[in-house]
């Protein structure tokens, strides 16, 4: 009994913490938002749309408490990561992880701890979905008969199994001290949702698309059995419509799904054995800055007479700390002279530099220097009877990979301040609005300009000065959406994982919509570009009041 009140009150203390936050609110609204538009009016165009040949199915309760768990599957899994991530790295900024590690309960409680609030908190905004969802059948109006299971049943034994794995991975993640940043979130959205979607089958397509074919095709004999996510497809009237009751759940199937939580319930307790209890000399030892530098002594020690080795503690930062007597020099006459000096912009400027690339490895820079050289360097590349010129292949494969080379560097704008507790320090410097913010802004600008500077050359050499000022709205764009998101979340998981799935639509799936990197001629002829602009100045104003707010609170 009392490890089920210890489990308890985690749970809840967290769970409350944590659905009262913006990113919370943020993400539901968001959600709802996009459940809107993957349900339109049938008499409306579709903006994206499950394609099955020219038919589509009624708007009862299985099929759009189906169609949202798809919805849900394709992005809401990984939104879900980013959103519980961080909560163990919480108490350790906050000092509560201090707290409780000086009490008797064990890595292993805390783990589970952690886990049953990630669920929880999932499990609340779920509800929230399904509510949302049987609003929206009311509201699309064809069948009014509202089926609370057949609605439900697709959320509570697809979506929500798969959703405790991803509670568990964010402990995971959360316990291993090199994944716990901005590394662990790319690591997460490029190898490790891949692994689980391709191995456990997380968002249930296995079972929702076949069972959507056989009712299409049991009633049209050309209903497509691809599976295809298409957009801009016609109004739903012009389709011929079929009856889908949902999925007819099965001993078999519900364990398959119910397996997942067993699944769950191994990888937190897999994440105990990684946590330290927060214990900081643990953590910095596992740091990847400390286990480079102790390679670097392994490999000295081994290859050097005992004479020649030097001293460990010169090459280690905080030993060398320790020996280091340091002394405060003035502060020349020049920095002394007041904000209102002409080179204050520029010092700006330049600490903003040095702040936003300290500690980038040096692979890093290796790698976006390849970047921009394969961007000049691309030949023309022939298949059959298509034809692909440099700047195609630079503007399709290049620039993509060239803006998500820097997400990590993007996501800590706005962030920085909060991450290491110097934000009263900061906002109470002179006009930190005027000075500090625009020098922030235009770091990001300058890293996105960088990075795709050399698919710019190749479009200018080109003349194709339309796809050219797109890609400079987007390269203005995405620092302005992790600037406002920054301020306004006080977090980088956010932006990371809105922008990975962004990215990804638009990268992989050539959503028109969504391209704010003008690749797609049929986006930027039709004015996406401009869009862009337009919601770039909206985030400007988003930006100016959040750091305001910042500075009040």
């Amino acid at each position: 009994m009392r490890l089920l009140r210890i489990l308890y009150h985690m749970m809840r203390a967290d769970f409350l913490e944590r659905i009262r936050s913006y990113r919370f609110l943020a993400m539901l609204l968001f959600t709802i938002f996009l459940t809107y538009l993957f349900i339109p009016a049938l008499d409306s165009i579709q903006i994206v749309g499950l394609n099955l040949g020219g038919y589509r199915g009624v708007y009862n309760s299985a099929w759009i408490g189906s169609m949202v768990t798809l919805l849900m599957g394709e992005f809401f899994i990984l939104f879900a990561f980013y959103l519980l991530k961080g909560s163990v790295d919480l108490d350790r900024r906050t000092g509560v992880g201090q707290i409780l590690a000086a009490t008797p309960m064990s890595k292993a409680t805390y783990s589970v701890g952690k886990w049953l609030s990630n669920i929880a908190v999932i499990a609340a905004m779920t509800g929230m979905i399904v509510v949302a969802a049987g609003v929206l059948q009311l509201i699309r109006g064809e069948d009014l008969s509202l089926n609370l299971w057949t609605l439900s049943a697709p959320f509570l034994l697809v979506l929500m199994p798969a959703l405790v794995v991803i509670a568990a991975v964010a402990v995971l993640f959360d316990s291993i001290n090199l994944l716990r940043g901005g590394l662990g979130n790319v690591v997460f959205f490029f190898v490790a949702m891949p692994v689980l979607y391709l191995l456990l089958d997380l968002p249930g397509t296995r079972l929702i698309y076949p069972s959507i074919y056989q009712a299409c095709a049991a009633q049209f004999s050309g209903c497509n059995p691809s599976r295809q996510i298409d957009g801009g497809l016609p109004s739903l009237l012009n389709y011929p419509a079929f009856r889908y009751e949902g999925i007819p759940w099965t001993a078999d199937l519900l364990w398959g799904r119910l397996a997942l939580v067993f699944v769950g319930v191994v990888i937190a307790l897999i994440a105990a054995t990684f946590f330290h209890r927060f214990d900081p000399a643990k953590s910095e030892r596992d740091s990847l800055g400390n286990l480079w530098i102790r390679l670097k002594q392994a490999v000295l020690v081994f290859i050097m007479t005992p004479s020649q080795t030097p001293n460990l503690a010169d090459s280690n930062p905080v030993a060398a700390a320790n020996v280091t007597a340091t002394q405060l020099a003035p502060l020349p006459p020049q920095a002394r002279l007041g904000v209102g000096q002409p080179r204050s912009y520029w010092q700006v400027l330049t600490a903003e530099f040095r702040l936003t690339f300290k500690g980038v490895h040096w692979l890093w820079y290796v790698g976006a220097i390849a970047l921009i050289g394969t961007a000049l360097l691309i030949p023309d590349l022939s298949t059959g009877d298509t034809h692909f010129t440099s700047v195609d292949l630079a503007q399709l494969i290049v620039l993509p990979l060239a803006w998500v080379w820097p997400l990590t560097l993007w996501s800590g704008l706005g962030v920085r301040e909060v991450r290491y507790r110097v934000e009263q320090i900061v906002l109470s410097a002179p006009y930190p609005l005027r000075r500090h913010l625009p020098m922030t802004w235009f770091v990001g600008v300058l890293i996105a300009f960088a990075l795709s500077s050399g698919v710019c050359i190749q479009l200018a050499l080109a003349g194709r000065w339309t796809s050219l000022l797109a890609l400079g709205i987007g390269a203005v764009f995405v620092p302005t959406l992790a600037l406002a998101m920054g301020c306004w979340s006080n977090g980088n998981k956010l932006f990371e994982g809105a922008y990975l799935f962004t990215w990804y639509l638009a990268s992989v799936h050539f959503v028109p919509y969504l391209d704010f990197m003008g690749r797609v001629p049929v986006a930027v002829n039709g004015g996406i570009p401009w869009l862009y602009a337009g919601l770039t100045l909206v985030l400007i104003v988003a930006v100016v009041v959040g750091r305001r707010r910042q500075i009040q609170i």
